[in-house]
């Protein structure tokens, strides 16, 4: 994996979560983006690109929402693993022979 297939924020990889593609074709997770445009709006500073300093023309919205689903997901992912694991551990009992 390079440099970009992992948030250029937080830096953890892109896959399996909601991502923000930005006009200067920069992406990161949608969630760290909120974060990002919501310290920039408490702190009074334009939004731009977290790597190449792109300014940018966004609404604000609110991250908080976005976190339940972030958190709902991934707790769905954890219990879909979960019961493939368990799945997965009752066929190769089943196979073996005592």
């Amino acid at each position: 994996m390079d440099n970009s297939d992992n948030c250029c924020i937080c830096f953890d990889p892109l896959l399996g979560v909601e991502n923000k593609k930005l006009p200067c074709n920069h992406i990161m997770h949608y969630f760290c983006f909120s974060q990002y445009t919501e310290y920039c709006e408490k702190h009074k500073k334009n939004v731009t690109c977290p790597l190449c300093n792109l300014e940018l023309q966004i609404t604000i919205e609110n991250p908080r929402s976005n976190r339940a689903c972030c958190y709902l997901c991934c707790s769905l992912i954890f219990v879909l693993f979960i019961i493939a694991g368990i799945a997965v551990s009752a066929y190769f009992i089943s196979k073996t022979t005592f």
